[in-house]
C-alpha cells in the first residue's frame, strides 16, 4: 500500500516477482515443436513394390555419379596442358546425358507413386589420367557398370510383375546405353590398335566428332 506525504498520496513501488514458467499443457506450441505428421500414402501407387522404389533411387544416384565422372574427364581434357577440345566436348555431352537420365528416373518415381530419395553421390574415381585413351577406358568400365545396374533394375521390375515400370525402363534407356558403350568400345579399339600418341589422338577426335556422324548442334557448348 501507499503512504500519505505532504498531502499527497504516494504509492509504493511494486517488487518484481519472479515469473513462473509457462504451463506446457496450457501453451504447448511455445515450449516444444509439434510432432511431424506422417506422409500420406500416394493416391496413384499401384503394384509398386518398395524394392523397385529403392532400386530406382539407387540407379538415379549411380547416373549422377557417372555424370560427375564424365564431367571430371571432360574438364581434365580441357586443361591447358592437355587441350583436347573435341574430346572434352565428347565427355561433356555424355555427362549431360547421364544427368538427364537421372532426372527422368525421378519423374518416373513420382509417376509410379514412389518417393524420390536423394542418396550420397560418390566423387569421381579418378581426376588425373596419363592419356585420353586411359580416360576413355576408365569411362568404358563405368558405362558397363551403369548398364548392368539398369539391366538389374529391369529384371527386378519383371520379377515384380510391374508392367508400367518395365515399359518405362524399356523405352529409350537400354538402347541409349548400349549405343554409347558400342561407340566407346570402337574408339578404344581403334586407338589401342593404332597406339596413338596424344597429338594423333586429338587429330582423330577432331576428325571423328566434328566431321563425322551426329549433328553439330549437339556439340555446341559455351
Amino acid at each position: 500500500m501507499g503512504r500519505l506525504r505532504g498531502g499527497r498520496w504516494h504509492s509504493r513501488p511494486r517488487r518484481c516477482q519472479p515469473r513462473t514458467p509457462a504451463d506446457r499443457a496450457a501453451i504447448p506450441w511455445v515450449m516444444e515443436l509439434p510432432a511431424m505428421l506422417p506422409k500420406p500414402p500416394s493416391q496413384v501407387r499401384q503394384n509398386y513394390r518398395p524394392e523397385c522404389e529403392a532400386a530406382v533411387n539407387s540407379h538415379a544416384a549411380l547416373e549422377l555419379h557417372a555424370s560427375f565422372q564424365c564431367l571430371a574427364v571432360a574438364f581434365y581434357l580441357d586443361r591447358d596442358d592437355v587441350a583436347l577440345k573435341h574430346f572434352h566436348r565428347f565427355f561433356l555431352l555424355r555427362s549431360h546425358e547421364h544427368s538427364k537420365t537421372a532426372e527422368s528416373l525421378m519423374f518416373l518415381q513420382n509417376w509410379c507413386g514412389g518417393r524420390v530419395c536423394f542418396l550420397d553421390i560418390r566423387k569421381p574415381e579418378s581426376q588425373e589420367w596419363e592419356s585420353g585413351l586411359q580416360a576413355m577406358q576408365d569411362t568404358l568400365h563405368l558405362e558397363k557398370c551403369v548398364n548392368q545396374s539398369l539391366l538389374d533394375l529391369h529384371q527386378l521390375a519383371t520379377e515384380s510383375c510391374d508392367a508400367d515400370l518395365c515399359h518405362c525402363l524399356g523405352t529409350g534407356y537400354p538402347d541409349q546405353q548400349v549405343k554409347f558403350i558400342k561407340e566407346l568400345e570402337d574408339h578404344v579399339s581403334s586407338l589401342s590398335n593404332a597406339g596413338s600418341p596424344e597429338g594423333a589422338l586429338a587429330e582423330y577426335f577432331s576428325d571423328k566428332l566434328t566431321l563425322g556422324d551426329g549433328d553439330k548442334e549437339d556439340w555446341t557448348f559455351p
